[in-house]
């Protein structure tokens, strides 16, 4: 990785404020879980027929057996951090903005009744 190879050559360097710079640019390793079902030997789901005492629950709690997790290393960087939260505000802000044009049209057909007829 670049940054890795940058933070070596500062280290090699020795300059604590450039090597703090680039370890405040690295990545943040996060481990997450995704589910999947398995691709051999899926049930198929009964079409129309239902056998004697089949027991809808029982089967959806076996597909569910089946459902398998999957573990993965996802990688965050600081800056992509920071965009996910101005995003956010920005969704905020719309939100906001539409409340405030909504309550402000109502009240303006409120205040002007007099004026349609």
């Amino acid at each position: 990785m670049v940054l890795e190879a940058w933070k070596d050559q500062e280290e090699k360097i020795g300059d604590e404020e450039k090597i703090q710079a680039v370890r405040s640019k690295m990545p943040r390793r996060v481990k997450k879980q995704k589910r999947i079902r398995p691709t051999e030997g899926e049930p198929e789901a009964p079409e129309g027929e239902e056998e004697e005492g089949s027991n809808k629950y029982l089967d959806e709690m076996m597909i569910n057996f089946l459902i398998d997790w999957e573990e993965y290393y996802d990688y965050i960087f600081p800056d992509d951090d920071n965009q996910l939260r101005n995003i956010k505000i920005l969704e905020k802000a719309k939100r906001w903005k539409e409340k405030m044009a909504g309550g402000a049209a109502a009240a303006q057909s409120n205040e002007n009744p007099a004026d349609d007829a």
